[in-house]
């Protein structure tokens, strides 16, 4: 994040701290329930599009949320790339001065990426070696995810990436960590949560036991401790843990 922005949150926050006034600081704001992936652990793309808000009706709410306090926006969905109106989003949120990211499977950002120069920041979805990605998400995904890493760090791109840790992929956290280092990024690490919320109870049959999520938030702390690209804080680890 710039610096600006960085003193522009600090201050946000210090002022909520002081006056105990709610500011929504960091929103996410879900785009879209469509999606052109089929993630083992997620049915939102069943939810359907009925209810959608509208390009101007996305516009009013960034506008309330950036008079509110809002310096940091994060839009997700489903897959927000999917949206025809992606752009003019992205351009919105940058007018109004808000630090704009966007969390991706990484599909479509070879071909829009060049459209979408305002945004500041990327999150690709990646859940570590093509079989346990490709367990976890769907057959093949792992291509294209590294076809957008690789393109993104070809083009200076800000990003980062995101992995869901599942049954399959915990031995994968030092590949992920080797191939954050080798690109110029970091991970954020997520344990699988509200199953049941988001795929109809389908993400318990790849749920590990919570020993071996201990374990491997273990492994998180000792990573992050010896300086790898552990993106998560301490503090959310050990909350986690």
């Amino acid at each position: 994040m710039h610096p600006s922005q960085l003193v522009r949150s600090g201050v946000a926050a210090a002022r909520m701290m002081a006056t105990g006034k709610a500011t929504p600081v960091n929103a996410m704001v879900a785009l879209t329930n469509a999606c052109n992936s089929r993630c083992g652990y997620c049915d939102i793309y069943a939810r359907g599009e009925e209810g959608e808000m509208s390009t101007d009706e996305l516009r009013t709410l960034l506008s309330g949320l950036k008079a509110r306090g809002t310096s940091r926006v994060g839009l997700w969905g489903g897959e927000p790339l999917m949206r025809p109106d992606i752009g003019e989003i992205v351009d919105h949120c940058h007018q109004l001065g808000m630090w704009t990211t966007i969390d991706t499977n990484g599909y479509l950002f070879p071909r829009l990426h060049e459209r979408l120069s305002h945004v500041d920041h990327w999150m690709f979805s990646i859940d570590g070696r093509a079989p346990s990605h490709e367990r976890n998400r769907e057959a093949g995904s792992h291509p294209k995810v590294m076809r957008a890493i690789d393109h993104a760090a070809d083009v200076g791109a800000h990003f980062w990436m995101l992995s869901v840790l599942s049954r399959h992929n915990l031995g994968d956290i030092d590949w992920m960590l080797d191939l954050a280092e080798a690109r110029g990024a970091r991970v954020i690490f997520q344990v699988l949560h509200h199953a049941e919320a988001h795929d109809g109870g389908k993400g318990a049959a790849i749920l590990p036991v919570d020993e071996a999520y201990r374990d491997a938030l273990r492994h998180l702390l000792r990573a992050r401790e010896a300086g790898r690209a552990v993106g998560n804080s301490e503090v959310g680890l050990r909350y986690l843990l």
